[in-house]
């Protein structure tokens, strides 16, 4: 079975008279319209290193993979904090990704993004300012087109000056939808 796009598809389908939709194009259909998706969360929360006031830094601490289809994470790519479309064709996506974190100290303007293949997307970013002790309890909403191979990240930075912070909880969820 084969992922179409919906160009594909209509061409299939585009005019039936002859009787040549196939039993193949019908199971394509069928692969077609499940959506790819996959989601990941901070299973170990670890101090991400701001070494740089205002530059973005990955967001470290152990991911788990939860559910993924046409979708890449931890087990198969053995990196923390990734998911990675391995499908076709090019999809769009809509994500989600809700957090907590924690910094030392009072009064701390924190960012929070999606990187797609490293590179932030400007219209995830979520900005927060610790309390002492507090919470960040926030939420990052994005869309962004996937081709084959490419990949998101939760990456946080730290506008005020270099003191660390931990993303005690953090989940990802992405789903694709038919261009």
């Amino acid at each position: 079975m084969t992922v179409l796009s919906k160009a594909a598809l209509l061409a299939n389908f585009a005019d039936n008279r002859t009787g040549d939709i196939s039993e193949q194009m019908l199971r394509d259909f069928v692969e077609t319209m499940n959506p790819a998706y996959g989601s990941m969360y901070i299973s170990t929360p670890v101090l991400t290193d701001i070494t740089t006031q205002n530059v973005w830094q990955k967001a470290a601490g152990t991911t788990t993979d939860v559910n993924l289809n046409r979708f890449s994470g931890k087990t198969l790519l053995t990196v923390d904090n990734r998911l990675q479309y391995i499908g076709t064709p090019d999809i769009h996506v809509h994500g989600v990704v809700d957090f907590s974190s924690i910094a030392s100290n009072s009064n701390k303007d924190l960012e929070y993004g999606v990187a797609l293949n490293g590179t932030i997307i400007a219209h995830s970013v979520n900005r927060r300012t610790h309390g002492n002790t507090d919470h960040g309890i926030g939420a990052c909403h994005f869309d962004t087109m996937l081709s084959t191979n490419h990949y998101l990240e939760i990456y946080v930075r730290n506008l005020t000056d270099v003191t660390d912070l931990t993303l005690v909880h953090a989940y990802m969820f992405v789903m694709g939808m038919l261009v």
